[in-house]
């Protein structure tokens, strides 16, 4: 029986993002919470189609929200298998390869065209908005695997992409030697 190998990062916090996306669901909730109200105290008060956004967007902003604030990737290597796992502690997705898929791990290089400010912007920009779907394409890591690529780990600053990237590497290779002992 092998051991389990788990490595958590808390994602990386955008503060325009939060405050956009967080004072948007408080105003929605708001909205939700004083129709009642409104409906009680005003005995003419109709149910408008427009206030149908309001039940559409609360759940996908509040859950954006919860992405920014309480957000969190996580690794988990186990037995011949390694999972990656993103949650804002109430929706988590969960992905699992066979160690026997994975052909490499690697770090991914900001590459800007220029050293200049307004190159080095546009791609805090591009980032951001790579942010925003909160399942995807996020990540200082990309796991290379036999059917695709899949970035994670976007809470790592710079200095530890590589530490992280070793250890995963070491713990798979690990992995892959030891596969007669661990069935």
């Amino acid at each position: 029986m092998s051991e389990i190998v788990e490595y958590k990062v808390p994602i990386k916090k955008y503060g325009q993002l939060i405050f956009v996306f967080g004072a948007a669901s408080i105003v929605l909730a708001i909205l939700i919470l004083s129709m009642p109200v409104l409906a009680i105290l005003k005995s003419d008060f109709q149910f408008q189609q427009e206030f149908i956004g309001y039940f559409v967007f609360f759940p996908i902003f509040s859950m954006y929200s919860m992405w920014l604030i309480f957000g969190y990737e996580k690794v988990i290597i186990y037995n011949q298998n390694i999972e990656l796992l993103k949650s804002n502690r109430i929706v988590t997705k969960r992905n699992t390869y066979p160690i026997s898929d994975i052909e490499s791990v690697e770090a991914i290089e900001k590459k800007f065209k220029t050293d200049k400010w307004i190159d080095v912007q546009r791609e805090r920009i591009r980032e951001k908005q790579r942010a925003f779907p909160f399942w995807i394409r996020m990540g200082q890591l990309k796991l290379i695997t036999k059917n695709g690529e899949v970035t994670f780990f976007n809470g790592l600053s710079i200095k530890e992409t590589q530490p992280m990237k070793e250890k995963i590497e070491k713990e798979i290779e690990k992995r892959k030697h030891n596969k007669v002992y661990s069935a």
